[in-house]
């Protein structure tokens, strides 16, 4: 009985685990794919409401990739070593957006919006 239950348990985060990461890749490819034809819904969920950036959705595809690659019983070496390159690179992007954001830089990204 007890080890139906572990099982089962067992059984429903690794569900879990993948329901998350297909809705992240859903969300995230969506949006660059709102990106790249220019559909304005697919962008944001509001039409007027501040859209998802592009590197945004390019880091939540690296993170649920990630995910992705480190289900399992045992990791190998070089999943262990692209989960540490992929969260400081995830990282660095996030340091950047947040450098830029703090000096009022204008990386580009902002004059589309104002079209």
């Amino acid at each position: 009985m007890r080890t139906t239950s572990l099982f089962r348990l067992s059984f429903s985060t690794h569900s879990i685990s993948r329901i998350a990461i297909t809705l992240v890749v859903l969300i995230a490819g969506l949006d660059l794919v709102g990106w790249a034809l220019d559909i304005g819904l697919l962008k944001g969920i509001v039409p007027y409401s501040t859209p998802m950036r592009v590197i945004t959705a390019l880091c939540f595809l690296i993170s649920a990739a990630v995910l992705a690659c480190s289900q399992g019983e045992v990791l190998s070496r070089r999943k262990v070593i692209l989960a540490y390159t992929s969260g400081i690179a995830i990282s660095a992007v996030g340091l950047l957006t947040l450098m830029c954001w703090l000096i009022n830089l204008k990386t580009g990204h902002e004059w589309s919006s104002a079209m």
